[in-house]
């Protein structure tokens, strides 16, 4: 199991060098990472299952400065949707980006990173893979040249900076008062008071940003709007993913009972603003955009319950999961309309969607997860947090789960509505390669079957997140 927990990171990291240098062979270079970076994390997976979480310090330093690996039933579930969303867009981007261009090397690169953070079980490296992340996506946000584009990725990587900045100056805090960077150790170490709650504020702000929590969310849209379509894939379903899932550890490593409460408040309020918005945007991609900042705060909301029992920990897992199939499947479903209607301008683009069953039943499975209605996976993650919030007494947190559901249907009814149109469909500007519209289905069809196969998270979420020393 160690050997494929660092291949998930030294696969995609060898690739990204091997596009680099030869930018002809880097779909097929592509694939095969993806290939490889799929069998690592099964391998990883039937591991926890079985032998429990794998505990490592690697490179010969002292255990609270070395490199520590840790994969728990936590890490396999982000790593899960890294690998399943990874390979559907690495399928769609080889139809994608017919001409080389420096998709490959930084998409790699950007894998390999975020790989990094679900792996790691120290507060430096996750910083620095952090950052990888956050710089290979302001990257391939700026990949087709225009005014509009760079903009997106300029604010983008300002943002991530600032981010990262509050991030190492809690992470600073924390070290000059325990002396360990280690994650586990830091849970006993950490003491009780001012100096760890405004390290703790850092590190929650810094990854706030990040993450697009509101109101640290307008850089968003716009990036995710801009970027081509594999790219906004796997920002939406998996960048904001590394910073919530830094979040979630941080919150179970130190003594901050308000943290969790300030995530809630957040979260409800991001619900309610980004799915106004996506009510009222103009255009296919900036909703789906505007979905994402609503579904990380009730992802946000979750993690203001993960903390109270096994069942909103699993719910919190299996939601993160779910939305990343989800949102990679709309993404790649809205590459496909784009490239079919020419533009995003919304409802006119549907011509794009209209006699394309393949691309409009991606959609309509991503929708029904994202609304969080039975049978798909979302609904499963949204009813166990829902229970956990109504057993706890917390009935605005419920009220506020359903509220979104209602609203996520609302939304996601104008992009399915348009598309169900009887009219025959226009001639596509350039119709999507069949590999394109089966990697968005494939993404649908695999978050609908978690929705009947769910037995298999509790138990393996019941493996992590890492709760102290030695753990």
């Amino acid at each position: 199991m160690a050997q494929a927990a660092l291949l998930m990171v030294l696969v995609p990291l060898a690739a990204a060098v091997i596009a680099w240098l030869a930018p002809r062979a880097a779909a097929a270079v592509g694939l095969a990472a993806a290939t490889g970076v799929t069998l690592a994390v099964a391998v990883a997976t039937a591991g926890v299952a079985t032998e429990g979480p794998l505990n490592l310090v690697i490179g010969g330093w002292p255990t609270g400065l070395g490199i520590r690996i840790r994969v728990d039933g936590v890490s396999v579930v982000f790593l899960l949707a890294s690998a399943l969303v990874g390979l559907a867009a690495t399928v769609h981007a080889r139809d994608y980006f017919a001409r080389v261009t420096g998709f490959w090397a930084l998409w790699l690169l950007l894998w390999a990173a975020l790989n990094g953070v679900f792996i790691t079980g120290d507060a430096f490296n996750a910083y620095v893979a952090l950052e990888l992340v956050g710089l290979a996506a302001a990257a391939l946000v700026t990949l087709d040249g225009s005014r509009p584009a760079l903009a997106a990725g300029l604010r983008y990587l300002l943002v991530s900076l600032a981010g990262a900045t509050a991030y190492l100056g809690g992470v600073a805090l924390l070290y000059a008062t325990t002396g360990t960077l280690d994650l586990a150790a830091l849970s006993a170490a950490a003491p009780a008071g001012s100096v760890t709650g405004v390290a703790g504020a850092l590190i929650l702000t810094g990854l706030m940003l990040k993450a697009a929590l509101f109101p640290l969310h307008t850089w968003l849209p716009p990036a995710h709007s801009r970027a081509p379509g594999p790219v906004s894939a796997v920002l939406s379903a998996l960048v904001v993913k590394a910073a919530l899932f830094l979040a979630w550890r941080w919150l179970v490593v130190l003594p901050l009972p308000a943290g969790a409460e300030v995530l809630a408040v957040l979260g409800g309020a991001a619900v309610l603003w980004g799915s106004v918005q996506a009510l009222r945007v103009g255009r296919l991609k900036g909703i789906i955009a505007y979905s994402t900042v609503a579904q990380m705060g009730f992802l946000a909301m979750g993690l203001g319950l993960a903390g109270e029992s096994p069942q909103a920990a699993t719910g919190v897992a299996y939601l993160a999961l779910t939305h990343a199939l989800a949102k990679g499947a709309s993404f790649l479903g809205a590459a496909n309309v784009i490239r079919a209607a020419g533009h995003d301008r919304w409802p006119l683009a549907a011509v794009g969607l209209r006699g394309r069953p393949l691309t409009l039943m991606a959609f309509a499975l991503a929708a029904v997860s994202l609304a969080g209605l039975p049978p798909s996976g979302g609904f499963v993650a949204k009813w166990y947090l829902l229970q956990e919030a109504l057993s706890a007494g917390r009935f605005g947190l419920g009220l506020t789960f359903l509220a979104s559901g209602l609203l996520s249907a609302a939304y996601l009814y104008r992009i399915l509505q348009p598309g169900l149109d009887p009219r025959p469909p226009a001639v596509p500007a350039r119709p999507p390669s069949r590999a394109m519209e089966w990697a968005a289905l494939g993404l649908g069809l695999v978050v609908t079957a978690l929705g009947v196969a769910a037995a298999w998270a509790p138990p393996l979420v019941g493996t992590g997140p890492v709760v102290g020393p030695g753990s």
